[in-house]
């Protein structure tokens, strides 16, 4: 047998063949159960199984957590393939998704499932009776405490997500335990966007998509942006300190040229063109509309979501180089190339979000570009 994925709290191994039941071994204060239902190992804690445990005699179903976002519009939806969070708008109440995804070769009766938002209660809420999922369904259930509100093909949880972050596991009951079947845990996700895997069912793979796809596949591909790389600054000596720190490091800046803000949750920052995923943006990272992105090349991630600006895992060179911003499936936003700066030089596109690159004067992080261009001397004025 082999360990084929590891993660905080659960430990799934492939077994090579079903082993007896009472078989343990322990592991700290946790134990490995070898499970003949399963035919997997399985991590127990608290009392709790935490692993595959949904293989029935006959063929085998396959149903996993896909995605969670943090949705804005006025529909609900849930989807163990993705959870959406939706934030307030105009009034309107918060409604969270998921989505659920069936990769058996058979339809599957939810008859003995469980969904809950809490690893220590898996068995928080049963679907309603005579819900299924057909074969490739990717279901969606709205997690938004209003179970009066389901219907046919339209699931209501009896709980809600937290719009922060959370937890949401699928599990089973077997033997008067919820065993989990699957689980997914989210951190800031940003509004409109949604975290799941991709490939889907690759639980190691999860990230970010800034353009959710609910009822359908996960897919990395997002709707074309115009977000520039405004300006640059690789040795900043004087010109803007860190607010976090009182440091004066190197810094970029990115502009967003439309009017709708943005959430750049998932994409990329690089100073390697060749490298394209050197920085991968955390959710919630908003740029306004036709508003600005201070991004500081100090390698201090660590103090990201403490304020408004962001901190990559890079610096920039001096002497010349690159950078690019990337979507989620690889494309590129934009990049520039620049060669040796002095001392609190800039350069920048003028206007913004522009072709042209000038030299700004003064330099002007987080505002428009602004440049010193001398149109004409006439020697003859008096």
């Amino acid at each position: 047998m082999k360990i084929s994925k590891f993660q905080v709290g659960t430990l799934f191994v492939q077994p090579t063949a079903v082993v007896p039941d009472q078989h343990q071994q322990k592991l700290g204060h946790q134990c490995i159960k070898r499970c003949p239902i399963a035919g997997r190992l399985v991590l127990i804690q608290r009392t709790r199984l935490l692993g595959h445990l949904h293989k029935r005699a006959g063929p085998t179903n396959w149903i996993h957590i896909r995605e969670v976002q943090q949705f804005r519009h006025t529909q609900r939806l849930v989807d163990r393939r993705r959870v959406m969070n939706r934030n307030d708008v105009n009034g309107i109440a918060r409604i969270r998704v998921c989505r659920m995804h069936n990769a058996d070769s058979n339809a599957i009766n939810l008859a003995s499932y469980r969904f809950s938002n809490n690893v220590l209660d898996p068995g928080l809420w049963s679907f309603p009776t005579g819900a299924t999922i057909a074969v490739g369904e990717r279901l969606l259930i709205w997690a938004d405490g209003e179970t009066n509100e389901t219907a046919v093909g339209n699931i209501h949880a009896g709980f809600r997500l937290n719009s922060a972050s959370g937890t949401v596991v699928l599990a089973r009951q077997h033997l008067g335990e919820a065993i989990v079947v699957d689980y997914l845990h989210y951190g800031e996700v940003g509004a409109d966007a949604s975290y799941g895997t991709y490939p889907e069912g690759e639980r190691h793979s999860r990230q970010i998509f800034p353009t959710p796809t609910p009822g359908t596949a996960n897919s990395q591909a997002a709707g074309p942006i115009q977000v520039f790389i405004n300006e640059w600054m690789p040795d900043n000596e004087t010109t803007v300190p860190d607010p976090t720190d009182g440091n004066f490091e190197d810094w970029f800046e990115l502009y967003n040229a439309s009017l709708a803000s943005l959430d750049l949750g998932g994409y990329f920052l690089t100073d390697e063109l060749t490298q394209t995923n050197t920085f991968a943006v955390p959710g919630n990272t908003i740029i306004p509309g036709q508003g600005f992105l201070l991004v500081w090349a100090d390698q201090d991630v660590a103090v990201n979501g403490s304020g408004t600006d962001l901190h990559v895992n890079f610096q920039l060179n001096n002497a010349g180089e690159e950078i690019g911003l990337y979507a989620p499936d690889g494309t590129l936003v934009d990049a520039v190339h620049f060669g040796p700066l002095g001392d609190d030089q800039s350069e920048g596109r003028w206007p913004d979000g522009q072709p042209t690159i000038l030299p700004m004067s003064p330099p002007t992080p987080k505002d428009s570009n602004s440049v010193f261009i001398v149109i004409g001397v006439n020697d003859n004025a008096p």
